[in-house]
């Protein structure tokens, strides 16, 4: 017995127009950006050439809103929804009350933005002076052969997205070939040595290696081992990294299981060096280690640090700024960039975030906390969180057809600010630091 739909009272629903929304399929992962402007691609396009064309057709038909009630919106079927009723399938759903804000956002948005664009999936990552830093760093880690080296800094700062967009291509195009380097993300809490091993062979991309068939702890670890010895041996330099994101979740014990991985590759000729990215929680690791008899470790795996910082200064913000306006792009290949995209009108008028950098910088200091200013040798520092949340809400308020001028001005942009919670992140992450 088929089951019907659960019964509305029909004063919720009058007659409209009528219109439909075509399905959107997944299409290619976001581009990474670099310095030059140019795009790196992550995977594979093979829907590029009709991304372009999709890019065209990506206008929908506008929410019309009854002229005797402002919160309903025609939708299929010639009825008429208000706002707080949604439909499932066959099915009438009543939204809670605290929910009718983020409702009324989508009627207006959802249908003029593609919802695979980066901004929307937040699968992007704009090219900042700290990435550029960190990157130089592991890329002078690697010049000397150090054992170990670790880089902290706070959380939401971007250490994770410089591994995922920019380290491998950036190391690359420094040292002219492909650098034998595996990463490592430290996920859970606990895990059993035969866990370990898998888990750091499935980091290596070992060819047979199967989640669902784990090897034997000595199996795995021999394997890995191998997986070393041989990409150190192709890369002709004896030498191969271990980068372990997450890494101030790494154990006593595991510290030790790669101490005598290090020994062993020693025992062969390879150079293996592990570098530790992590919140500021690693900087206690090391003192740690060497007060209950393990300094040996501390000497071989936090020989060298780096504080992976924020945005220190207006300049560095119109850097990233310009990443928004110039030196991005999508879909690919279309020369339209995240600006142009989301306000084409003012693009074409000249008009550029970069412009006022300085405007959002003194946002952010004046939302500042007194009690993080107030703090000895305190500098200006913003995460890229922010900076990127404030960014993308300026980009969607003004594909909403919000002016320019009266988005930008001051006082706005002090709320825009202030909704990323920034003076809150400020004074319970950066006032420990």
């Amino acid at each position: 017995m088929a089951l019907k739909p659960a019964p509305v009272q029909k004063a919720l629903f009058r007659k409209g127009a009528k219109f439909g929304v075509k399905c959107r399929t997944p299409g290619p992962r976001a581009p990474v950006f670099g310095r030059s402007g140019q795009i790196s691609s992550i995977d594979s396009s093979r829907h590029a050439s009709q991304d372009k064309d999709r890019s065209n057709r990506t206008a929908r038909t506008p929410v019309r809103r009854s002229s005797r009630s402002p919160c309903t919106a025609t939708l299929r079927g010639s009825r008429c929804l208000p706002l707080g009723v949604i439909r499932v399938g066959a099915t009438w759903i009543l939204l809670p009350s605290n929910q009718l804000g983020a409702l009324w956002m989508d009627s207006q948005e959802v249908f003029d933005v593609d919802d695979r664009h980066p901004v929307q999936r937040g699968e992007y990552a704009i090219f900042t002076a700290p990435i550029d830093e960190m990157v130089k760093t592991i890329g002078n880690w690697i010049d000397l052969r150090i054992t170990g080296g670790y880089i902290y800094g706070p959380s939401r700062y971007g250490k994770s997205k410089t591994i995922k967009w920019f380290l491998f291509s950036l190391l690359e195009e420094r040292f002219g070939t492909r650098v034998p380097l595996i990463v490592w993300i430290r996920r859970d809490s606990s895990i059993t040595e035969r866990e370990f091993w898998n888990e750091l062979l499935e980091a290596a991309n070992y060819e047979f290696y199967d989640p669902l068939k784990p090897k034997s702890r000595i199996i795995a670890r021999y394997l890995f081992t191998e997986r070393l010895y041989t990409m150190a041996l192709s890369s002709r330099k004896s030498f191969v990294t271990l980068l372990i994101d997450e890494a101030h979740e790494v154990t006593l014990k595991e510290w030790k299981w790669l101490l005598g991985l290090q020994n062993a590759l020693d025992a062969r000729g390879v150079r293996f060096c592990v570098i530790s990215i992590g919140s500021h929680g690693i900087l206690f690791q090391p003192n740690y280690l060497a007060r209950t008899g393990n300094a040996h470790i501390t000497a071989r795996f936090f020989s060298h640090d780096m504080r992976f910082r924020g945005l220190r200064s207006s300049k560095e913000l119109e850097f990233v700024l310009n990443g928004y306006d110039l030196d991005s792009e999508w879909p690919a290949d279309s020369g339209i960039t995240y600006l142009e995209y989301f306000a084409p009108d003012h693009f074409k008028k000249g008009r550029r975030l970069a412009n006022y950098s300085t405007e959002i910088w003194d946002a952010f200091i004046q939302l500042t906390p007194d009690d993080v200013t107030k703090q000895n040798n305190h500098r200006p520092e913003i995460a890229m969180k922010h900076v990127a949340e404030t960014v993308e809400a300026i980009l969607r308020r003004l594909k909403s057809g919000e002016n320019w001028e009266a988005l930008m001005a001051k006082p706005e942009l002090l709320k825009v600010v202030a909704s990323t919670k920034f003076t809150d992140y400020m004074r319970t992450v950066m006032a420990k630091s």
